[in-house]
């Protein structure tokens, strides 16, 4: 028989007045974590937002609609939703208001996992749970589905499966389905580009994602592409040290695409 979850003791654990963005508590030997939608007043990005949306900018560069605390909690569960409707894991809620979502913890983050492997300089398994990241995104976008921010750091491992937290963009509502997926699939190699230890190991990511992509989502990421090489090469020729993380993320991403487009 299920234990019943103590709502009212995770609650009781939260300081009076206080609105921390994220914290976990105990309660009865299980872990769990409070996530709060009413931390962040950003109407400089609304304002921003507002702006940007008006622009002739490329449709996949577009942000999610700005929502309040209320939208960001509806949409987080929405999306929660959706990945376990597939069956794909996800943090389980137990408690939700308009303001807040507590959900048991998920299990290991990938991030952790990761890090673990690096202090014991494993770099061969360290490296592979990027590809086996890059694989499940794309049964994640094979699905039809959109993660929205896919870093290793929203993943984790629940037995032999990797999961998926921290909805909290959109984007397939503000363009089509393929682009929201090619981003997706964008950024997650911006992020894995920077954290792989071994040489090839990008490639090896992509070979796993594509296993599963949909044939339009690499259309349009080809257009992400080639948007961006064009932005970046004449810093890629220069080879220039002083370069940004961001910008480093970038660089790594665009010769790993290149590399797989030019093979295609």
């Amino acid at each position: 028989m299920a234990r019943l979850i103590n709502i009212d003791s995770i609650l009781g654990q939260i300081p009076a007045g206080e609105k921390e963005r994220l914290r976990s508590v105990s309660v009865d030997g299980a872990r769990y974590w409070i996530k709060r939608y009413d931390c962040e007043d950003r109407p400089g990005y609304k304002l921003l937002h507002k702006v940007i949306s008006v622009l002739p900018i490329p449709a996949w560069s577009k942000q999610s609609e700005p929502v309040d605390a209320a939208g960001a909690v509806a949409r987080e569960l929405r999306k929660i939703d959706a990945f376990r409707a597939i069956g794909f894991k996800t943090a389980k809620t137990v408690y939700s208001d308009e303001v807040m979502v507590i959900a048991k913890d998920a299990g290991v983050g990938l991030d952790h996992e990761m890090k673990a492997l690096r202090e014991a300089g494993n770099k061969v398994a360290h490296d592979e749970i990027l590809c086996e990241a890059a694989y499940v995104l794309g049964l994640v976008h094979a699905a039809g589905l959109v993660h929205g921010r896919p870093h290793i750091r929203d993943m984790f491992r629940r037995g032999r499966k990797i999961g998926f937290l921290d909805f909290e963009e959109e984007p397939e509502t503000v363009m089509p389905i393929a682009f929201a997926q090619a981003r997706d699939c964008w950024l997650f190699f911006l992020f894995a580009a920077d954290l792989a230890l071994l040489p090839g190991t990008g490639q090896k990511a992509w070979q796993r994602y594509t296993e599963n992509a949909p044939a339009d989502l690499l259309l349009a990421l080809r257009e992400i592409f080639a948007f961006w090489h064009r932005v970046i090469w004449p810093l890629k020729l220069l080879r220039l040290t002083g370069f940004s993380s961001d910008l480093r993320r970038i660089v790594k991403a665009d010769e790993i695409l290149e590399n797989a487009f030019r093979k295609n």
